[in-house]
């Protein structure tokens, strides 16, 4: 592993915003997605809203996206049909889904609906061989440049989110009850772990470690991506972890707990850097860099009160 930083680092809390409707609309009930813009001026966060029941009837739900500056307002917010959002490979477009659109970053608009056969849908994004789940999640497939696909393995544990290592030499599987990796481009399997969490583990942004939450529990376990095995073991959290991310410099791990803290930790020797308690017994969810990485948007949900989400911004002070 990296050697650990001599850096210091603490949070600064900016702002709390609610993802709450307005008028007769629900607050949020989930967040689907957070992606960052690539020159970091704003954020793009995506979930799901239900309106309220009325004499009328049941009240419809939508899934809505929204625009979140870095004051903590958000300039526009659209209902869409789909949570899936990203950037195209300019940083020019944002892509909804489903059905996939093309859409004005500046103010949310529609510009036009796309097909992902297009030539000019894959000029958007760097694509070529790309290996993802099926519709059913169970298998993964090699989707093709010209469209063709070819599949590499089946099995019989629900796939939550796969990822390539950065030579394309494996592909990772996280899975309902299991881990497992697999050599490309033949799907063998290399190894493959179980685990008994209510909370997915996490993949590393250097794509070389795995952060294994316990359920009910505080300690998280480091696996190594190339081998399966447990390579570092973090304790300190009062109760059990909801949440992880590595930072950008991949020498330090953020967690967030149903202790209601977050807490920064030293991957190399497991020692804590920081921690910050959150209002309101709030509990992360998830946590997502600026490109710059000297901010962290964090995904929380208050346990007090009837779908609580909201979305915090930190800023990273780090001190030599």
């Amino acid at each position: 592993m990296t050697e650990s930083s001599s850096e210091s680092v603490s949070l600064k809390f900016l702002w709390s915003l609610l993802l709450e409707g307005s008028g007769d609309r629900e607050p949020w009930t989930c967040v689907s997605n957070l992606i960052w813009a690539p020159d970091g001026s704003y954020m793009i966060i995506s979930g799901y809203q239900e309106d309220q029941d009325t004499e009328m009837g049941p009240g419809d739900s939508w899934d809505i996206v929204w625009r979140v500056s870095l004051d903590g307002k958000w300039p526009w917010g659209v209902r869409n049909r789909g949570d899936g959002i990203a950037f195209s490979r300019d940083g020019k477009h944002l892509i909804m889904a489903d059905p996939l659109t093309l859409n004005d970053p500046a103010t949310g608009q529609l510009l036009k609906e796309v097909d992902a056969g297009d030539p000019e849908f894959s000029s958007w994004f760097n694509r070529g061989n790309v290996y993802k789940a099926s519709e059913s999640r169970y298998d993964i497939e090699l989707h093709k440049p010209d469209g063709n696909k070819e599949l590499i393995y089946s099995g019989s544990d629900k796939i939550i989110t796969a990822l390539t290592s950065q030579n394309n030499a494996n592909i990772t599987l996280i899975c309902f009850k299991t881990i497992a990796c697999l050599d490309l481009p033949d799907g063998s399997q290399r190894w493959c772990i179980g685990y008994n969490s209510k909370y997915k583990p996490y993949l590393a942004d250097n794509r070389e470690l795995i952060v294994l939450l316990k359920d009910a529990g505080e300690d998280i376990s480091l696996i190594e991506r190339e081998t399966g095995k447990i390579c570092q073991t973090i304790s300190g959290h009062d109760k059990c972890v909801t949440a992880a991310a590595f930072f950008p410099d991949n020498r330090r791990l953020i967690t967030g707990s149903a202790d209601h803290t977050l807490r920064i930790w030293n991957i190399e020797t497991a020692a804590e850097l920081a921690r910050i308690e959150l209002e309101n017994k709030n509990e992360a969810r998830e946590f997502v860099f600026s490109p710059d990485a000297t901010k962290v948007a964090v995904v929380c949900w208050q346990i007090e009160g009837r779908y609580n989400y909201s979305l915090k911004l930190f800023d990273l002070i780090q001190a030599v």
